[in-house]
């Protein structure tokens, strides 16, 4: 990942064709960096052929999916690292599930939020643990310093407040 974009590069039976092909990569994953070798495709592509091309859009579909995929494995099985990227990964994966309803139904079981206490929750498991206490509510500060007394208060009667200080959480 690199904040500052990311760089596909288009072959075709190894031969170089494109860089940065917006028709192949959602806007929402351009932050991704990588090699795409398609044989299907003719070596003088042009950017009309790619937005016009069913076969280009399977690429796009396919190299979502495989984002999903690879998220939604590192969450599953290697919790502790996708907790540690969250913080560099969670705007443009908000932001894909805002813009792409496919992409939305592959990662709306893998966003966690982060607590008033630092640890990290899925919304399933934070309504399951808090049920009880909060009426099936989530309780959630956007703006940690200014509603810390309301924290506090929460804290106190033992329920968890999720922090959604972004701009995206309001979505």
């Amino acid at each position: 990942y690199d904040a500052a974009g990311g760089e596909i590069k288009l072959f075709c039976n190894q031969v170089f064709v494109a860089d940065n092909s917006k028709e192949l990569i959602p806007e929402y994953l351009t932050v991704l960096k990588g090699v795409i070798d398609c044989p299907e495709l003719p070596l003088n592509v042009s950017r009309s052929y790619l937005q016009n091309d069913p076969y280009a859009r399977k690429i796009s579909e396919h190299i979502t999916k495989k984002v999903c995929d690879k998220l939604s494995g590192m969450e599953k099985t290697d919790r502790e690292n996708y907790e540690k990227h969250w913080s560099s990964i969670n705007g443009f994966i908000k932001y894909g599930m805002l813009r792409d309803p496919k992409f939305f139904e592959r990662m709306q079981n893998h966003i966690i939020y982060q607590t008033d206490e630092g640890k990290f929750i899925k919304i399933a498991d934070y309504l399951e643990r808090n049920k009880e206490k909060t009426g099936g509510k989530v309780v959630y500060a956007n703006d940690p310093v200014a509603q810390s007394s309301y924290i506090r208060m929460f804290r106190e009667e033992g329920v968890d407040v999720i922090i959604a200080d972004s701009m995206l959480d309001k979505h």
